[in-house]
C-alpha cells in the first residue's frame, strides 16, 4: 500500500484531530467561550437598515467617533449590542427634540 505521507497532509490530520478536541471540550463546558467569540457584528448596511438611516450617515458617524466600531480587513463593524444600545440612545433623544420641538410650535399659537 502506497501512502499520502506529505507535510502539509501530516499537519492537516493533525489540525482535524485538534479541532476535534476542542469542538468535544466546548460542547461539555470544560472550556468556556471566550467573550469576543460569542458578540455578533453587522456591516455598515446592515447598521443602516436597523438604524433606518443611509449609509452616508454610519460613515459620517464613523468619521465623528460618534459610534464604536471595528475595522477587520478593511472593513468596519459594529457590535450589535452596542448598536441596540446607541439606537435606543439616539432615539429618545430624538423623541426628546420632537416634543420640544413640539412645545415651541405650541406657544407661537
Amino acid at each position: 500500500m502506497c501512502y499520502d505521507v506529505t507535510p502539509q497532509s501530516i499537519i492537516r490530520e493533525s489540525l482535524n484531530r485538534i479541532e476535534a478536541k476542542i469542538d468535544h471540550l466546548i460542547k461539555d463546558k470544560k472550556i468556556p467561550i471566550a467573550k469576543e467569540l460569542e458578540r455578533e457584528y453587522i456591516g455598515v448596511y446592515e447598521l443602516a437598515l436597523l438604524l433606518k438611516v443611509c449609509q452616508k450617515t454610519v460613515y459620517n458617524w464613523v468619521a465623528k467617533d460618534r459610534i464604536p466600531y471595528t475595522k477587520i480587513n478593511r472593513r468596519l463593524l459594529f457590535d450589535r449590542n452596542i448598536v441596540e444600545d446607541f439606537a435606543r440612545e439616539r432615539s429618545y433623544y430624538k423623541g426628546l427634540l420632537e416634543t420640544c420641538m413640539m412645545k415651541r410650535s405650541c406657544r407661537k399659537n
